[in-house]
């Protein structure tokens, strides 16, 4: 399945990049032959947009529905893409406001931020806090008669603070705004448990995360109401509402998402996509999310051992988030003080475990394929490590 694997490694930063298994390197590698031998044409592009479009709407709403993968779904470049699209195709007031939260991933927030100095309304930052894990009351607490937008992060990249989307969504359409979720650090791990799709206006998510895709393409979700408010912001050959452009020669803008359609996707990333995709749903969101949480509880069994050092960087009462892969660990000195994590990411790095630095600590992201193995190697190191550091000066 894994196309790197041995005894003495672990990936643990699917949170920053997953890795590509070979059933999708494969494809790709089939994909580029038959590019090389010119053997492939219109037909077959078309038939893996579509599919991609087909197997997203499965794993959104947990079961097919042909007017959505149709209308209301499109290939992005990446996160920044879509929720760019999405911004600067919208039409502002200056007593707008967008809530929005200091920790969000910079896709998410400087595409707002440059909303507000171009159009002058305003930023609400909401009051979340880096060690709360569920941040929905600080949003609804900010909601008011302006509030245009809610932009939020589904799971929260730094150390896997989530929202409740059914009551995001629930206040957004009691006050007439917009619920805008950036999900690339939910979809292909956790299911966004969307019952009424048509009360969250955009899921956004690059694929190259937890959907096992690589980078340069992402998927996005419109809702008729966002649609119906948005301008295309970039213009092509499949913006328009008849793309036979002999037969049409200067044919309108689609109303439906192909007006956010300048020209097709990366033909590699889609095919990776794709395939990504088929496999998790054919695997089931709820068994990949349950060996997830099986590989995030070993991890942090193996770090509670340490709990005079090593701190999870959320609320003892949360200690494995249930929507979340992500694990984040802030370390101290002997005397108490905060331990910079530069070097225990480095000392895991020297050992084959490929983690991230977020929030002061150390990011540990494993993913359904993560196994024993590799569990097992991290509580070597970490014990290595930690009897290192002991034997010198705080």
């Amino acid at each position: 399945m894994r196309s790197y694997k041995n005894s003495k490694s672990a990936y643990l930063n699917n949170a920053g990049q997953s890795l590509l298994l070979k059933q999708i390197k494969v494809k790709i590698q089939t994909w580029l032959d038959q590019t090389f031998k010119n053997k492939i044409n219109n037909n077959n592009i078309l038939e893996i947009i579509n599919g991609s479009k087909i197997e997203f709407t499965k794993l959104l709403l947990g079961e097919y529905n042909y007017e959505i993968a149709k209308n209301n779904i499109t290939l992005i470049n990446n996160t920044s893409t879509g929720l760019s699209a999405i911004a600067f195709g919208l039409e502002y007031k200056k007593r707008d406001n967008i809530l929005l939260s200091k920790y969000e991933f910079p896709s998410n927030r400087y595409v707002w931020e440059e909303v507000s100095k171009r159009h002058g309304c305003e930023i609400v930052y909401v009051d979340t806090s880096i060690e709360e894990i569920d941040w929905t009351e600080a949003y609804l607490k900010k909601i008011n008669k302006h509030t245009k937008i809610i932009a939020v992060s589904s799971v929260q990249y730094l150390q896997g603070s989530q929202v409740n989307l059914q009551k995001l969504s629930k206040a957004c359409v009691e006050n007439n705004c917009l619920l805008i979720v950036d999900a690339i650090q939910q979809i292909g791990a956790f299911s966004l448990c969307i019952n009424k799709p048509e009360n969250i206006d955009a899921v956004v998510a690059g694929s190259h995360k937890w959907l096992n895709g690589i980078s340069g393409l992402g998927i996005m979700y419109c809702s008729d109401k966002l649609l119906h408010r948005l301008n295309s912001t970039l213009v092509g050959w499949r913006s328009v509402k008849e793309i036979n452009f002999e037969k049409h020669p200067s044919p309108a803008i689609s109303k439906k998402i192909r007006k956010l359609e300048n020209g097709n996707p990366n033909l590699f990333g889609t095919v990776a996509l794709y395939e990504s995709l088929k496999m998790i749903n054919k695997i089931g969101i709820k068994n990949i999310s349950k060996k997830i949480l099986h590989n995030c509880n070993r991890i942090d069994k193996i770090m509670c051992l340490f709990s005079d050092r090593i701190k999870l960087l959320a609320p003892e009462t949360m200690r494995t988030p249930k929507l979340s892969g992500i694990l984040t660990y802030t370390l101290k000195n002997k005397n108490g003080s905060p331990k910079k994590p530069q070097d225990l990411y480095e000392y895991l790095l020297n050992n084959n475990i490929i983690t991230s630095i977020r929030a002061g600590g150390i990011r540990l992201s494993p993913h359904w394929y993560t196994d024993e193995s590799e569990i097992l190697h991290f509580e070597k190191i970490i014990i290595n490590y930690l009897q290192k550091i002991e034997k010198t000066k705080p």
